[in-house]
């Protein structure tokens, strides 16, 4: 479904050039969910938003179905934001909200049906976001990103602001949504419990490159490089 070629990413800061990210390779198919992990500040977040082009890579190639990203259509790819009181609109409502891709697209709303699949009453839709719990808002930008029905969503730490319980929550729903409509994730977070959760695959990142990716329970089981290794100790204590 997505392949990813030698992508670097370079920002300029006054004369110095910063590297967040370089020579990332990595093909996914169909159905698969990517995990990628590492600290904070090792690219992973600034990979994902070139996966959806909210980024443009300085070099390399992104392939999305068989064609250069920039010529596939908007609607197969999606994003679930960090913050989901952040990435709503504090002025509009929830019905605003999730009709809003549609309309800018031209297809028919389906707001009730959204918000049965994300697990928020029909009510809901007559409600701001501030009105509702983190893990609620959650929901909201979850059913407002596979309002278009994509084929492929980037899960920007979509756990990291909410509590544990709530956590769970949100990873049961997502891991159902995957299997009900057919998915495909990347699934970045610094929380490695929440990836061997939900990831089929994990790349390490590390300094903006890939160190290691690996099938989740051999990444676990028999992790290949030292940095991966430190990870797990970290994770295991």
């Amino acid at each position: 479904m997505i392949e990813v070629h030698d992508v670097c990413k370079q920002f300029h800061s006054g004369k110095k050039i910063i590297h967040a990210v370089r020579n990332v390779s990595f093909h996914l198919r169909r159905g698969e969910i990517l995990g990628i992990i590492g600290e904070s500040g090792s690219g992973k977040s600034t990979l994902g938003r070139m996966l959806v082009r909210l980024e443009t890579p300085t070099s390399g190639k992104i392939i999305f179905q068989g064609q250069p990203l920039h010529a596939a259509s908007r609607d197969q790819i999606q994003m679930i934001f960090q913050d989901p009181f952040a990435s709503l609109n504090p002025r509009m409502t929830v019905e605003t909200i999730l009709k809003e891709p549609s309309v800018i697209h031209k297809q028919k709303p389906r707001v009730d049906e959204l918000l049965d699949l994300v697990g928020l009453p029909k009510n809901a839709k007559h409600r701001f976001p501030h009105e509702f719990s983190g893990g609620q808002r959650q929901r909201i930008g979850i059913a407002r990103a596979i309002a278009l029905n994509p084929l492929f969503i980037v899960c920007d730490e979509p756990t990291s602001a909410l509590d544990m319980s709530i956590r769970a929550q949100i990873l049961s729903l997502l891991q159902q949504l995957q299997k009900d409509l057919q998915l495909t994730y990347i699934f970045i977070s610094h929380d490695l419990a929440s990836v061997k959760q939900i990831a089929t695959q994990i790349a390490v990142m590390h300094e903006g490159t890939f160190v290691e990716m690996s099938e989740t329970h051999r990444l676990f089981t028999h992790p290949q490089h030292t940095y991966t290794q430190t990870l797990l100790d970290l994770f295991r204590n």
